[in-house]
């Protein structure tokens, strides 16, 4: 399914055109959100993200920004 998107996408070789594996997991979780009510995302986020015993907790609005940032370079995947 990972690969089918990224063809569609034309990135037939993600580990070669892709600037680092981060990218392939931004597809990843993009695949694992469609059509999840936002109750559900809530969780799939706390559940994907969630900080190391004893780590700080990140607010979203610090990383929002390098997110949307790396949407816009490439492009939408779907």
């Amino acid at each position: 399914m990972i690969r089918a998107r990224l063809i569609r996408a034309g990135i037939a070789d993600p580990l070669t055109a892709l600037p680092d594996m981060h990218a392939v997991l931004d597809v990843v979780e993009d695949i694992l959100s469609e059509n999840r009510p936002e109750k559900d995302l809530v969780s799939l986020h706390m559940t994907l993200y969630r900080p190391e015993p004893g780590e700080q907790v990140f607010d979203v609005a610090e990383t929002d920004p390098s997110f949307d940032a790396f949407m816009e370079a490439v492009g939408d995947l779907q």
